[in-house]
């Protein structure tokens, strides 16, 4: 019972990050290969919009949802 009511805690204080989806590297490699075009477009179009020296780190939670996007730019007074 004490076991389960840990994993219960940590599973809901970490969101459910260790029963959500895994992806090991084959499924990594694959959605490459299939969306290869759209994630060179992607990375082809911020590069032609984002400053020098900033950075772009985009983390997508689905097909349809983004999760994370951060602009970082590289100066005195970092900003994020």
């Amino acid at each position: 019972m004490f076991l389960l009511a840990i994993y219960l805690f940590i599973h809901i204080v970490f969101e459910g990050i260790f029963t959500g989806p895994f992806y090991d590297k084959d499924d990594l490699v694959e959605n490459l290969v299939q969306r290869k075009d759209e994630i060179y477009d992607a990375k082809k179009y911020f590069q032609s919009i984002v400053p020098e020296g900033a950075i772009v780190n985009i983390e997508f939670e689905s097909n349809n949802k983004l999760a994370i996007f951060h602009v970082k730019a590289k100066r005195p007074y970092e900003s994020n």
